[in-house]
């Protein structure tokens, strides 16, 4: 199995990040509940899927939190059982390739992820995860030739 990484488009060199990545094969799963940036329309669906392909992502509101425009409020994922939309798809995408989740946090103890990795976990409690919220961080992406037989 893949690793997967978390990204909040909010951290510093987010977009670098995401494309030293994608450029070594990782599929895209945007985890927002709404794919959507006013303030960095970089950042927007379309602009994404024009920017990585459309085959190399896709958007799982599923995973998303419902309720990401309350601060303080606990974090509920929109529908993460959605065979289409959910943890299932990312457990499948992650049998072929490195997946990336994308939401828009620059924290990552703050950000609804971590509940989603937690979630994988408990499917695949050998799940490799890395945060790459952290401006410093030096993570390489896995090489495709790093996870064969796997």
């Amino acid at each position: 199995m893949h690793p997967v990484s978390t990204l909040g488009y909010q951290t510093p060199d987010a977009m670098g990040k995401l494309q030293r990545h994608m450029s070594a094969g990782a599929f895209l799963i945007d985890a927002r509940f709404v794919p959507a940036s006013r303030f960095r329309p970089a950042w927007a669906k379309k602009r994404l899927s024009e920017r990585v392909g459309a085959d190399n992502s896709c958007h799982a509101k599923g995973l998303g939190n419902a309720h990401y425009r309350e601060a303080t409020a606990e974090i509920k994922l929109h529908a993460p059982d959605d065979p289409q939309q959910g943890l299932s798809k990312v457990m499948k995408s992650l049998e072929e390739r490195d997946v990336i989740l994308l939401c828009a946090c620059a924290d990552s103890q703050q950000c609804h992820l971590a509940k989603v990795v937690e979630l994988l976990r408990q499917q695949r409690p050998d799940l490799i995860a890395v945060p790459l919220y952290v401006a410093s961080q030096a993570i390489e992406p896995a090489s495709a030739s790093a996870h064969e037989g796997h």
